[in-house]
């Protein structure tokens, strides 16, 4: 603890009027991720908190929106402790006024995926005995259409200053997300908002990535997941200017990091390698890239490093464990393809089928054990249900999705290894790879490309044959107009697939 001590001191959080300021607002909020706005407006009232398409606003004022709000929220909803309200927001500066409006009411929150089907929220809904939703109007045909029978308060409603004790001191209640895709059944990951627990991870991203020193931060990856609420947690504490889009567009996207001078960009791989395509001269200001949320490919690690510098951070993770293995970008350099090491306070390891723990350079189940791990899982060991294996120097290394490998012919076979191989040829963009049934060896892979330039599939066989092992060679490779992705911004492949299956046309 003496380390995380320092480093929040030189981070100016635990210095003498820094730690006036944190207690001062602990006092006014109770514990609840309020405390973190409350802090961040007493110290910098007049310095820009969030720009969005809508323009800007300024902590001060972010603060007093966001009290409004919850003050609103108490008075006409009767929303308090017990209360469950879900937002179901793009990015902008309503989904952050509400997040931290609900946590100053003491009620549950529930982070919606808008890409969620109606039968999806009114599942949600109904199960979880939700009270109130706020939306962006946008949504409010689906969760009409969704059956929810409570009140729907729209994102940018204006509200009036309510004459009550917004200040009254509340423990916050549960931070709900929401796991797994956008297709089958959606499991929830419910954290208690104790600043605590938190200290441990936040310490270790300060001190690997130097996040303190940076003044602004462009989340492209959507604040409803655990990664994009983290990455804005962690910017309202520093003081950081945030900037938010709605939807990831390359060319609106290009345009904020280069006109802002965008020093933190916050992502998932497909985002990066989009920009990376689109034009690199735009990237110049950043010095700091977390990449997250999905696997990055090794090419396009290196071709980051070697163009923009030291500056690509890889973080893992999940919805339940939180975020628990970090690799600098001088470890990314040695191993471009690992996840780099646990993080302090973290304990790994890699299990066999057996649940016992398996040597180094085995490929096993990845489980963790965190502090900050959702609900009851900080008192057991969490299976990521990530495939990966460990080497001798602690280094972890990601095989792919559990569930998403295949046996092929008696051999065990992990899309992911193939997809590694794939995107390092020159005239792949994006690659997808999935398992399909198959009459002789039971599974074979299924490839699904794009491509820069024209390409024959014969060629880019011939070439993986002496990247991958026999039985990982794909059965076919397709060459595809784009990959559907997810609003995360991961391939979608169950949408390749059903898309494949109804026989649309994919091939360009």
């Amino acid at each position: 603890m003496p380390g995380n001590l320092r480093t929040l001191y030189n981070a100016g959080i635990l210095a003498p009027t820094g730690l006036y300021r944190l207690c001062s607002a602990l006092l006014h909020t109770g514990a609840n991720p309020m405390v973190l706005l409350r802090y961040a407006a007493d110290k910098w009232p007049a310095r820009p908190a969030v720009t969005d398409d809508g323009g800007s606003c300024t902590y001060g004022m972010l603060y007093r929106n966001a009290t409004d709000l919850g003050a609103m929220l108490h008075t006409q909803f009767c929303l308090g402790r017990g209360s469950r309200v879900a937002v179901m927001c793009r990015n902008h500066k309503g989904v952050v006024r509400a997040i931290f409006a609900v946590a100053q009411t003491g009620a549950h929150l529930y982070l919606i995926n808008i890409d969620m089907s109606a039968a999806q929220i009114g599942k949600l809904c109904a199960d979880n005995q939700i009270d109130v939703v706020i939306a962006d109007d946008e949504f409010e045909g689906k969760l009409t259409q969704s059956g929810f029978g409570g009140r729907i308060v729209p994102a940018d409603t204006e509200v009036a200053v309510v004459a009550i004790n917004s200040n009254a001191r509340v423990r916050g209640g549960n931070i709900v997300v929401l796991t797994g895709g956008t297709t089958g059944q959606h499991k929830t990951a419910a954290r208690k908002p104790g600043i605590m627990r938190f200290v441990q991870p936040f310490c270790t991203l300060l001190s690997g990535a130097g996040l303190a020193q940076y003044s602004s931060v462009y989340i492209a990856t959507p604040v409803y997941h655990g990664y994009g609420l983290a990455a804005l947690f962690m910017s309202v504490l520093l003081g950081a200017h945030v900037y938010l889009a709605p939807r990831f567009d390359v060319r609106r996207a290009a345009t904020i990091i280069e006109k802002n001078n965008v020093a933190v960009l916050v992502a998932v791989p497909l985002m990066i390698q989009r920009l990376m395509h689109h034009d690199v001269a735009a990237l110049g200001s950043l010095r700091c890239i977390l990449s997250g949320g999905a696997a990055i490919a090794p090419a396009l690690v290196t071709r980051v490093l070697a163009t923009l510098g030291p500056v690509l951070y890889n973080l893992y993770g999940t919805s339940e464990a939180g975020v628990c293995i970090m690799a600098t970008p001088a470890q990314l350099a040695v191993a471009p393809y690992t996840l780099g090491q646990p993080l302090q306070g973290v304990e790994l390891r890699i299990a066999g089928a057996d649940g016992q723990t398996v040597p180094y350079g085995i490929t096993g189940n990845i489980c963790v054990h965190t502090a900050w791990a959702a609900g009851s899982a900080r008192t057991k060991w969490v299976p990521t249900g990530d495939a990966g294996y460990m080497d001798k120097y602690g280094m972890v290394y990601l095989r792919g999705r559990v569930d998403d490998m295949i046996v092929s012919g008696g051999e065990n076979v992990y899309p992911q290894v193939v997809e590694q191989a794939l995107v390092q040829h020159a005239d792949v963009a994006d690659v997808a790879v999935v398992g399909m049934a198959d009459a002789d060896y039971g599974q074979r892979l299924h490839a699904f490309v794009t491509t820069g330039q024209p390409v024959c599939t014969d060629v880019l066989r011939e070439w993986l044959k002496d990247k991958v092992a026999r039985y990982e060679m794909p059965a076919r490779i397709t060459v595809v107009n784009e990959l559907p992705v997810t609003p995360l911004g991961k391939p979608d492949k169950h949408a390749l697939l059903a898309t494949y299956a109804a026989g649309e046309q994919l091939v360009g």
